[in-house]
């Protein structure tokens, strides 16, 4: 049961992988340009940073709860769904 919980929250990270890839592309089609480079390569950095990280939560999570109880490892996973969701996207912002 407990490995099937875990298969659950994997492929929720994975929608969220796919969530952030699809907000970030649709606030690109929206964004203007910089001049600056350093403001474009920051920008791009963060986007490479959000499309990873439901990924790197989810294997953060299991590295380092490793030996402890798996209700501690759950809540660790279930706090990273909130934390890593791809806001842009459920929020609607390219709406805007």
């Amino acid at each position: 049961m407990l490995l099937v919980t875990y298969g659950i929250l994997g492929g929720i990270h994975l929608i969220y992988l796919a969530g952030w890839v699809v907000a970030l592309q649709r606030l690109n089609a929206l964004s203007v340009p910089s001049n600056d480079a350093l403001t474009e390569i920051m920008f791009q950095l963060g986007e490479a940073l959000a499309i990873v990280s439901p990924v790197a939560w989810f294997a953060a999570a299991f590295m380092l709860t490793r030996g402890r109880r798996p209700i501690v490892r759950l809540l660790w996973l279930l706090a990273g769904l909130v934390v890593v969701a791809p806001w842009p996207f459920v929020l609607g912002a390219w709406t805007a």
